[in-house]
């Protein structure tokens, strides 16, 4: 442990190229664009171009990487894999696998959204998921 800092700074012996006080992220990597999303959310407001511009990066590589590959997703907290980006309320509550009520409520954290990562869905809403977003669907017809 240890082994990464030299005078208190962070350097990377697997990337000689990387400056010393940098860390090094790549668009492909998929857990570098989980943080690089991040990243580009706080910034929206001091960069919104960095921030755009950013996002667009990691749409694209993630269209290149994506392609024919399941998104995992966590689902009341069991791994799925979905082929899609977008899913709505209705679509949530058929893989949910609860049946029979007349009113769900759907609620996500970690979502592929420009300003809101987590929240909750109505009828007819949909919602952009990335790589790890978490949904939770319960039956709220008796609430």
């Amino acid at each position: 442990m240890g082994h990464h800092l030299v005078d208190g700074e962070f350097q990377s012996d697997k990337y000689p190229w990387c400056k010393r006080g940098f860390v090094p992220l790549k668009l492909t990597d998929p857990d570098a664009r989980a943080v690089l999303n991040e990243y580009a959310r706080r910034r929206l407001k001091r960069d919104p171009e960095f921030s755009s511009d950013l996002w667009q990066a990691i749409r694209i590589q993630e269209g290149k990487s994506q392609t024919g590959q399941k998104i995992t997703i966590f689902l009341n907290g069991v791994k799925k894999g979905v082929a899609r980006r977008t899913l709505s309320y209705a679509e949530i509550v058929d893989i949910s696998g609860i049946y029979g009520a007349d009113l769900y409520t759907v609620a996500y954290t970690h979502a592929d959204q420009l300003s809101k990562t987590s929240g909750t869905l109505t009828p007819g809403e949909s919602v952009r998921i990335q790589e790890g977003t978490r949904i939770d669907v319960a039956d709220t017809s008796n609430a």
